[in-house]
């Protein structure tokens, strides 16, 4: 076992043990048991992104999404001074061991959740969240229909099998929203080569910009299609408004 912790606002939050990565790919053995490990390092990027722009959190009602075990991201919102934090999570079992850490709720990744109103949250987070067979449309359906209008979800997450960034741009597109991506600052920042995401409606991105200037778009590689164009266009018309 293996005691993790992430710094926070100048604070260690102890998140407790979990097994070590040789222990953790045993227990496995083919089955999803990934909500009883917490990948850090993305994690710490998040809580480090956060930390650099607070008005996306503070005061705000946070949504996680597949939080594991630990819920490190939404206690991480509560001591950088969210209003309020959900952490969800696929897993029964899994919600029922977050639930120790604070408010908890069953959310399956293109499904309603009652515990988990539709529109309401000002930001949504999460870190791997593409790790075990995540259906990548299903997870962005969530993230629309979780976000209020102006809301903003930041990911970190490691693009291994699902077509890259380009297919989370797409799949975002299809459900109304932009996709930036906030580059590297240091080493630490791509470790196991995890990219940090901002997803955010047209209407939200002057604002955006304002908390977060060095964000940068994601858009296709395809250039027999016109997804770059949509999405010039879209935030060229928001920031015209």
């Amino acid at each position: 076992m293996e005691v993790i912790s992430i710094n926070v606002a100048g604070k260690c939050l102890e998140l407790g043990a979990q097994p070590s990565y040789g222990a953790f790919n045993e227990l496995c053995q083919g089955e999803d048991r990934t909500g009883l490990r917490l990948w850090a390092a993305p994690a710490r990027r998040v809580v480090r992104f956060l930390e650099s722009a607070p008005s996306l959190v503070r005061g705000k009602r946070v949504v996680e999404l597949g939080c594991g075990a630990h819920a490190a991201l939404a206690r991480a919102s509560v001591l950088l001074g969210a209003k309020s934090a959900l952490a969800t999570d696929g897993s029964s079992h899994i919600v029922e061991l977050a639930s120790a850490h604070g408010a908890a709720a069953q959310l399956r990744f293109g499904e309603p959740c009652v515990d988990a109103p539709s529109g309401t949250a000002d930001l949504v987070v999460g870190s791997e969240l593409l790790y075990y067979n995540t259906n990548l449309d299903a997870l962005v359906a969530t993230i629309a229909d979780q976000l209020s209008e102006d809301g903003v979800c930041v990911l970190c997450v490691v693009h291994r099998i699902y077509g890259g960034a380009a297919a989370l741009m797409k799949s975002a597109a299809s459900h109304g929203l932009l996709v930036f991506d906030m580059p590297a600052n240091d080493d630490t920042d791509v470790v196991d080569a995890s990219r940090l995401h901002v997803l955010c409606r047209a209407g939200r991105v002057e604002s955006l910009f304002d908390s977060v200037p060095a964000l940068v778009p994601v858009v296709s590689d395809d250039s027999d299609d016109d997804d770059e164009a949509a999405f010039l266009a879209a935030a060229s018309g928001a920031l015209d408004e």
